[in-house]
């Protein structure tokens, strides 16, 4: 297991300008949180609305491991939570990742059952994590979406916010 993403752990807000257009930017502020906890890396996607967590999607993986198995407890599902595709409760996204050579990016890769109007379908989503001076870049990709989602976010105290 390599140890990587100096600099990457913190909070981290979306800045849309930057960012593919999405419907979810416009109703809400996304924003991330990454830690470490020994070679566990922890990441949180969460939708802030009037100041409150709406909704929060939490990945916790040892990068260079095997998969970890989540638990799915709420149909909502945050990827694309306003094109009708849902979670599936009660069933377990399979979760794994591992860092660049030199440490300086992360990849991860989530596969989860969902539920669509055709019925149930797994869904693969990878995400890549890249730290580029103060700014943290995400590229979001399935094989359902011809075109990557590329999410640019700044540390939340360069917003006037705070971080760790």
């Amino acid at each position: 297991v390599s140890a990587g993403g100096q600099g990457m752990e913190g909070t981290w807000s979306i800045v849309p300008s930057r960012s593919t257009d999405q419907a979810t930017w416009r109703y809400s502020e996304m924003q991330l949180d990454l830690r470490h906890s020994g070679d566990r890396m922890i990441i949180l996607h969460q939708w802030i609305e009037r100041r409150r967590v709406a909704l929060v999607d939490s990945f916790s993986f040892v990068p260079g491991r095997g998969e970890t198995l989540i638990p799915i407890h709420s149909p909502i599902w945050s990827g694309n939570w306003y094109m009708g595709v849902l979670s599936k409760p009660g069933s377990m996204a399979r979760v794994s990742g591992r860092w660049s050579g030199d440490g300086s990016a992360l990849s991860m890769r989530s596969v989860q059952p969902v539920l669509v109007s055709q019925g149930e379908t797994e869904l693969e989503t990878t995400w890549e994590y890249s730290l580029h001076a103060d700014t943290l870049t995400v590229r979001e990709q399935r094989a359902s979406r011809p075109t990557p989602v590329v999410l640019t976010f700044v540390r939340k105290a360069a917003i006037g916010g705070w971080h760790k």
